[in-house]
């Protein structure tokens, strides 16, 4: 199976009152003072230590990395619903050739994106679209329901895709999403929803051909 680049972007984390502590050590980069901590509270079964366990294994913060032992601990986190724990699960089984499984990669990511995780479902997207998934006669279905859902949950990459596709069926609403888009957080997503607007009137493909909405669009798409 092809190997598929996924990018995770971080997830806020539930952080009890008792693993705060550990936190803040943690980001002071103090990583054998938190260990202590996180190593204490996830034999508590709390799940949030339980993901810094698997992340001190998995990138070797205090000791060699140790993928398999990193795997143990984020299920044990994932199985009490912490997200952030599922995606690092489904990398892991992705681009790990020591525990490569792609059928662990779709199950963490489906239950992700059953947790309200756009990352999540966009990255199962792009699985489908890449052909990274067994073609089954309702793939492309599967494929935009999982790119809308993703919208839906937020996903700013997923609004660019839906906004492109409803542009074909209905331009005066794909136009009206991609300048909701403008107003993104993320800079690449307002560049390239500007840079469609700058085509949509640039042109009288979509019939709204405005040489001075296109200028507008053209020098926003600069910044």
């Amino acid at each position: 199976m092809k190997k598929f680049l996924i990018i995770f972007m971080f997830v806020s984390l539930s952080v009890s009152a008792s693993e705060y502590t550990a936190l803040l050590l943690f980001n002071e980069k103090k990583y054998e003072e938190a260990f202590k901590y996180y190593q204490r509270y996830a034999a508590e079964g709390k799940h949030t230590s339980q993901y810094y366990m698997g992340h001190y294994y998995q990138y070797g913060y205090i000791f060699q990395r140790d993928i398999k032992t990193a795997v143990t601990w984020y299920e044990k986190s994932a199985l009490q619903g912490n997200v952030r724990s599922m995606l690092q699960l489904a990398y892991i089984h992705l681009n790990v050739e020591e525990v490569f499984d792609s059928h662990k990669v779709i199950s963490w990511l489906s239950a992700a994106s059953e947790r309200g995780s756009g990352i999540a479902t966009y990255e199962i997207y792009k699985m489908f679209d890449a052909g990274l998934i067994s073609q089954e006669e309702n793939a492309v279905a599967h494929k935009y329901y999982y790119a809308l859902l993703a919208a839906d949950q937020g996903n700013s990459e997923a609004k660019l895709f839906v906004a492109n596709i409803t542009l074909k069926a209905n331009a005066d609403k794909g136009v009206r999403m991609f300048e909701a888009l403008r107003n993104s957080e993320e800079r690449s997503v307002r560049r390239q929803a500007n840079q469609m607007l700058y085509y949509i009137y640039s042109n009288d493909r979509y019939g709204k051909h405005d040489e001075e909405k296109a200028r507008m669009f053209y020098e926003a798409s600069k910044h």
